[in-house]
């Protein structure tokens, strides 16, 4: 059993986006607005804020990516993976991948 402290509420790592999970996630919500509109968008950025929130305070709660234990993966919507590596004192978010792209082209 895990016992809880003050400090481990404290621990909080800051997460931020490579240029490259910037890149995937802006093409995301670009075709999200275009063809699901504005409702689909605003659940996709709520979802996103509530997904940073668990990861940022407990970034190990998902499972690592099968081809590399360094980065974990998480599902954001149905057909959207968010994933990401963690630090000592960081998160960094590495990528947001369309699930329904080939995952062969995949590359982390």
């Amino acid at each position: 059993m895990q016992i809880m402290t003050k400090n481990t509420f404290m621990n909080k790592h800051s997460l931020y986006l490579s240029t490259e999970a910037e890149l995937s996630l802006n093409e995301i919500i670009e075709h999200t607005s275009k063809q699901w509109g504005k409702t689909e968008l605003q659940r996709l950025k709520k979802r996103l804020k509530e997904l940073f929130m668990v990861i940022k305070n407990n970034p190990y709660a998902f499972k690592t990516h099968e081809g590399n234990n360094q980065i974990r993966k998480a599902i954001l919507l149905n057909a959207i993976a968010v994933y990401y590596k963690v630090n000592d004192h960081t998160i960094e978010v590495a990528l947001f991948w369309d699930t329904r792209r080939d995952p062969d082209s995949l590359s982390l």
